[in-house]
């Protein structure tokens, strides 16, 4: 599909971007996206033309998209990119590149993801404590002390906010939250 994003007609590069984000949106696990997402022919111009052509909620899918693609230039920009866009829902696409195999598009992530260590964004983090607990597990680098940053403003300079909704989370996440604090 992603070649039909340069169509010649404009109503079809809409309708293809539409159809991508409605499959993108049904992706439910990191491998699911590695498995679905690394062979998509996306160049680096090709970010530059989708952020022209398309609205910010669109553009941030398809970066998302290039953020697991196979080329280790692409995944950085499109990490940048993710970086620059000031969505929550570009988190946990920043938390899988802290672990990626190419150093240079991890310290990309590192200095990504501190642009969210933000109460206006600890909803998305809280969101994604999974990832961020599964950064602990990466054995090609160690992200102990990202995870642990990553927790102590959740959970320590955040504490209030847990108390006050710490109801609203889902099991995963109450259950993730209580065993941190519980260690």
């Amino acid at each position: 599909l992603i070649p039909f994003l340069r169509d010649s007609e404009p109503e079809i590069q809409q309708a293809v971007c539409n159809v991508i984000v409605l499959l993108f949106d049904k992706i439910d696990s990191k491998q699911g996206y590695y498995d679905m997402l690394k062979y998509c022919e996306i160049s680096l111009s090709d970010l530059g033309y989708y952020q022209r052509l398309f609205s910010p909620e669109k553009f941030l899918t398809l970066l998302a998209v290039a953020s697991f693609n196979s080329n280790g230039f692409l995944r950085e920009r499109a990490v940048a990119e993710l970086g620059k866009s000031g969505n929550g829902r570009a988190v946990p696409f920043i938390l899988y590149r802290l672990a990626d195999w190419v150093g240079q598009v991890r310290q990309c992530a590192l200095i990504e993801i501190e642009k969210f260590r933000q109460q206006q964004f600890i909803d998305a983090l809280i969101a994604n404590l999974a990832i961020i607990k599964w950064l602990k597990q990466v054995e090609r680098t160690n992200l102990t002390a990202v995870f642990g940053n990553l927790m102590k403003f959740v959970l320590v300079e955040n504490r209030q906010y847990i108390t006050n909704n710490f109801k609203s989370f889902s099991d995963t996440v109450r259950f993730i939250i209580a065993r941190h604090i519980t260690e």
